[in-house]
């Protein structure tokens, strides 16, 4: 069974349109459920009508009783679903009409396969009005294994594109310590990578939408304030945290680790001299674009 897991929030402006997306699929979901983080605005009830008007029995609403947080509104919510394979989905993203499709034969090919597996797509970043703005992880190779060393340096695999079988969904939960998961994608990426697969279907499959108020993403506008390249760094120094704890005797996540510390010590800091005299750093781990980066928003963040 194919079921589709949206965590809402205040999300009553884009739902619907991401709600037809995901049932007038070639594939259809055996289900829906919709786990609503105690929205302030109308997005219950928005979704609830939409249920009745097109009458269907497969869809489930949920409202919690308190504020989780997204990670969490997101891991319990899947942990409380036992169907075979189950996609995570952003309450204002759009599906392309085929998503489930691809997955669902890309799934018959590794049918004997009991590892705890995730899967994933490329997307495309649109703006408001889901005009594209740039595509992600889109080559001509048809799908490839998301290996160790390339997602520690590049972990742009957002959970709007992910689908778990119910392997990964048991060894997530089994892992699961609230103390140590701030990013449910990261964290989720990281137990398929040490205990099972995961792959990539390189094609866009959904239109990622970019307004201003996701509760994470990627910005399609340039941000130039200090601020915003401060709170990058955090993630980044999270997203550590989280590697530690899966892969605890990992030397190069360790070194990872100090340096990330560092570089954001450094940079609250506005030294400068530091920034540049760990070039090799920068290459190892993050590449010269984070390097440029950190340099620009040090010295032009706060005049732009």
């Amino acid at each position: 069974m194919f079921t589709v897991l949206i965590a809402t929030y205040n999300g009553s402006q884009y739902i619907i349109k991401q709600l037809d997306s995901i049932v007038n699929q070639t594939f259809p979901p055996d289900s829906i459920y919709i786990y609503d983080d105690c929205s302030t605005d109308d997005t219950v009830e928005v979704v609830s009508k939409w249920v009745k008007q097109k009458n269907l029995s497969n869809v489930f609403v949920k409202q919690n009783t308190a504020n989780k947080g997204y990670t969490r509104n997101f891991l319990e919510a899947l942990f409380e679903i036992e169907d075979e394979y189950i996609f995570l989905c952003d309450q204002d993203d759009v599906w392309k009409n085929n998503k489930i499709e691809i997955y669902k034969n890309f799934w018959k090919k590794h049918s004997n396969n009991n590892l705890p597996m995730l899967l994933v797509s490329g997307y495309s970043i649109t703006n408001e009005n889901l005009n594209t703005i740039s595509n992600v992880h889109v080559k001509p190779q048809i799908e490839s294994e998301v290996l160790f060393k390339d997602f520690i340096k590049d972990c742009s695999y957002p959970g709007m594109t992910f689908c778990i079988n119910r392997e990964l969904k048991n060894k997530v939960k089994e892992l699961f310590k609230s103390k140590y998961i701030s990013y449910h994608d990261y964290f989720i990426s990281l137990c398929a990578i040490k205990y099972g697969n995961m792959f990539c279907i390189n094609q866009s499959l959904v239109l990622y939408r970019q307004h201003g108020k996701n509760q994470l993403g990627v910005s399609g506008k340039k941000q130039k304030s200090k601020s915003y390249w401060e709170k990058v760094l955090q993630q980044k120094c999270n997203e550590n945290y989280i590697a530690n704890y899966i892969f605890p005797d990992n030397n190069y996540i360790v070194n990872k680790t100090k340096f990330a510390n560092n570089r954001m010590r450094h940079f609250t800091k506005r030294n400068i001299l530091v920034t540049f005299f760990n070039l090799y750093n920068y290459l190892r781990f993050y590449g010269f674009k984070s390097y440029i980066a950190d340099i620009y928003y040090l010295i032009f963040g706060e005049n732009i």
